[in-house]
């Protein structure tokens, strides 16, 4: 089986999410998928008080691997590829909505009230009134300049990267989505600052299917 958790550091936990095989590259169920997990307690400034702050930051890859398992053909942030791949599966579409809202929440380039006037689903996304030649950053500014938000609170768009606390409830949900053994406890671990929180150090789980070859050599 392939195990769950890895450790990598005191503050840092992976925590990977078998979804069996797909057909992808051939029209046989050959190309496992997985999606990591990455927990990291981090420090930074809350993106709506602009006040010193520390939370858990999160992020999630995605891996489409060849039937071998010896290279990906697929793989980063191809979010809703693997979304429309497992369309009836409620356990990828919830953490699918929940990649979308919260992947990299210590990296906002605006603080809230700045984000919500530009309609910014991600960091990656154009303002609607950007025009082709603007790249993403002068775009964001003029469209924030035209509604008096281009500096909020004494911070201008763009010059720092902010943080969007992340609450125990939505930690909790998407470590149990991940199959990690009590969630609720290693959510609130992770939150609660210290340097050495618990997870469990190795568990299983497959949302559906077959082993690798890979796995089955472990």
């Amino acid at each position: 089986m392939y195990p769950v958790l890895t450790v990598n550091s005191e503050s840092v936990r992976h925590f990977i999410l078998n979804l069996g095989k797909i057909a992808y590259t051939s029209k046989q169920r050959r190309n496992p998928v997985r999606l990591t997990l990455r927990v990291r307690q981090v420090e930074g400034q809350d993106w709506d008080t602009l006040q010193p702050t520390k939370t858990v930051a999160i992020s999630v890859c995605g891996e489409i691997w060849n039937a071998p398992g010896t290279d990906c053909v697929s793989v980063g942030q191809n979010i809703e590829e693997i979304a429309s791949l497992f369309p009836e599966d409620k356990k990828v579409q919830r953490i699918a909505e929940l990649w979308r809202e919260w992947h990299c929440n210590d990296l906002k380039a605006g603080t809230i009230r700045q984000h919500a006037a530009l309609n910014l689903p991600d960091d990656s996304s154009r303002p609607r009134d950007a025009k082709p030649e603007q790249d993403w950053y002068q775009a964001s500014l003029e469209a924030l300049r035209a509604v008096g938000l281009e500096t909020d609170n004494g911070y201008k768009f763009g010059t720092e990267w902010l943080v969007r606390p992340i609450t125990a409830e939505v930690l909790t949900e998407i470590l149990s989505l991940f199959g990690v053994q009590q969630p609720q406890q290693t959510a609130e671990s992770a939150l609660s600052g210290d340097k050495e929180w618990k997870a469990p150090r190795q568990s299983h789980c497959q949302s559906r299917l077959t082993t690798t070859k890979t796995e089955e050599k472990s």
